[in-house]
């Protein structure tokens, strides 16, 4: 996989960044590149070593995963009941990962909860941390406006409520 500067990538859990510059610093006495990011929704400088870049950030997602997405966000899915402690865990790690499709999973789940109960106050924060992170990513890959994403985004969870009932499993 390769990174170019000028080229668009993502930084999981922060959203899309272009690649600034490459520089080279010395770290405890070794030089060592890296990709300077600026993230596009905070506007936050982030250094990654090149050698850790693979681990570290990915490409922009294609058309065929936009699909993936929608098709994820229209499917109906069961939830375990389990503690919200436990839980959120569970969608931090998620939020933080590479696959975008994890972020989605965790938009989807929330969006289940959210129609059974209230969110937690952490739980609202991540709602729309991942509806961020999808939208910014949706966006920029099918070329259109963050709103309209949010909006197709809304409309494939509204879809999948309409047309099946949300069931909780125990544990």
């Amino acid at each position: 996989m390769s990174f170019r500067i000028g080229g668009k990538v993502v930084y999981p859990a922060h959203g899309v960044a272009y690649i600034k510059d490459i520089k080279q610093l010395e770290v405890s006495g070794v030089n060592v590149d890296f990709y300077i990011l600026q993230v596009m929704a905070s506007g936050m400088r982030v250094m990654i070593p090149v050698s850790a870049a693979e681990d570290s950030m990915r490409h922009i997602i294609d058309a065929y995963e936009v699909d993936q997405i929608f098709g994820i966000l229209k499917t109906p899915t069961t939830i375990a009941q389990q503690a919200w402690n436990r839980r959120f865990r569970e969608f931090s790690e998620k939020i933080g990962a590479s696959s975008i499709l994890e972020v989605v999973e965790v938009l989807r789940d929330l969006w289940i909860l959210k129609r059974k109960k209230e969110l937690s106050f952490g739980e609202k924060l991540m709602f729309e941390r991942a509806i961020n992170l999808i939208k910014e990513e949706v966006a920029i890959s099918i070329d259109i406006n963050q709103d309209i994403a949010e909006q197709k985004i809304l409309q494939c969870l509204e879809a999948s409520h309409k047309h099946h009932q949300d069931i909780m499993i125990p544990e």
